[in-house]
């Protein structure tokens, strides 16, 4: 703004890469294993659970709200019922559908990858019929393409 030069180093940036698949995305997912749960969290130096899944949904160069209950209402996503669930579909768990208080994001074979407080804080996999989570799931979604 003040009309000086500056530099930045050229391994400090990076071309804008084209979009992740979903799998590609899933990869990324799990690099994040054990990384710490900071509530509000919307980086590598800690998420917290819907702060994680609009990361990685962003990785497909697709942008969505910010909460869990924003995310599980936006119009980019359709619902999915349990049992047609498929790998990168998003997961949201509250005590009805009007309280939509935890996100994932579903891997496939019964399992899905969050950022939780739960057990231990951080990312990580759970399997979706244990509890609590099992109980817990209110709805599922798939992004829109």
């Amino acid at each position: 703004m003040d009309g000086e030069t500056a530099w930045v180093q050229r391994g400090d940036v990076g071309k804008k890469e084209a979009p992740l698949s979903i799998e590609e995305t899933l990869q990324v997912a799990r690099r994040f294993l054990g990384i710490t749960y900071t509530w509000g969290g919307t980086s590598s130096f800690g998420f917290d659970c819907s702060g994680f899944t609009q990361m990685l949904v962003r990785q497909r160069g697709i942008e969505m709200p910010r909460d869990a209950d924003l995310q599980a209402g936006w119009s980019g996503v359709i619902s999915v019922d349990r049992k047609d669930l498929q790998p990168g579909d998003l997961l949201f768990f509250g005590s009805n559908s009007s309280n939509i208080t935890h996100t994932g994001m579903y891997l496939g074979q019964g399992k899905f990858i969050h950022d939780t407080t739960h057990d231990h804080p951080g990312v990580q996999i759970s399997v979706l019929d244990e509890m609590p989570w099992t109980k817990l799931l209110v709805v599922a979604r798939r992004v829109k393409q």
